[in-house]
């Protein structure tokens, strides 16, 4: 079934022919199917973009604030708070709320992305990933979306904030179209100071906000759309923000963007 919604076998189909003659794109080839997911869309679309494998549903996919797994990123978030105070109603203590979202793991596995990205799937099968996220999220801690980039084989980019663990440093050549995935992570310094070590839900943060609205970091989505070209906006420490206030004003210049140029952009 995953063949047959191959984009580019799609448009093979007798059904979408007109008078025997295929459907003529205006650059001459297959559309580009491209996938973009934040938060929530960031999780469930890794194992989305996971199950595509090689049936090339998908060319390529950004996943925006991402992570994995599903039961690792919510004791650590600050949105499962609530949550836990009405679990302590029904359990004795955190230790059992604990042990009890691990079991429930299982049925994630079959939505999220920590259920297929595992031997024996071959990362060389998976379509280009972009993972864009930020240190000091409250809400998607960047453990799970660094979790995320080592099971999809994931570059680390030249004058990244800080080394990953398992994620090895892509150098760039003027005439290539960067690594086949990357993590591109943006450093909030004074959230990521308050971000607890042990496994504790933060104070909430607009870390988890400011990443898409980011200029550099939404620049990068569109070269990626356009071209397939994974850039580096990290180059000069430019991956560096000093608060997470600061994109307040990004936000509301986004409300207000114009749409032609906008559509100009994506052209």
């Amino acid at each position: 079934m995953m063949e047959l919604v191959n984009t580019k076998k799609l448009f093979q189909l007798d059904e979408l022919s007109f008078d025997g003659h295929r459907i003529n794109f205006l650059n001459g080839n297959d559309p580009t199917s491209i996938f973009y997911g934040i938060s929530q869309g960031g999780i469930l679309g890794a194992g989305y973009v996971s199950l595509s494998n090689s049936a090339d549903i998908i060319d390529r996919s950004i996943l925006g604030v991402p992570g994995a797994p599903f039961s690792f990123i919510l004791s650590r978030s600050d949105d499962f708070l609530v949550y836990n105070q009405l679990m302590l109603y029904n359990f004795r203590n955190n230790r059992h709320i604990r042990i009890y979202l691990s079991l429930v793991q299982m049925a994630y596995d079959s939505v999220d992305a920590s259920g297929y990205l595992a031997e024996p799937l071959d990362a060389d099968d998976l379509p280009r990933v972009l993972l864009q996220a930020g240190i000091g999220d409250s809400q998607v801690t960047t453990i799970s979306a660094e979790i995320l980039a080592r099971a999809f084989n994931a570059s680390l980019l030249e004058d990244a904030p800080k080394e990953v663990f398992g994620l090895e440093d892509f150098m760039y050549r003027s005439d290539e179209d960067g690594p086949k995935s990357a993590l591109v992570e943006l450093l909030y310094v004074d959230e990521a100071s308050t971000i607890p070590k042990s496994n504790i839900s933060p104070d909430r943060n607009n870390v988890h906000i400011c990443v898409r609205y980011d200029l550099a970091l939404r620049n990068q989505v569109i070269e990626f759309i356009n071209d397939g070209r994974i850039s580096n906006p990290c180059t000069g420490e430019k991956c560096v923000r000093q608060r997470a206030r600061s994109c307040d004003a990004a936000r509301r210049r986004s409300r207000h963007l114009n749409i032609h140029q906008m559509l100009q952009s994506l052209k």
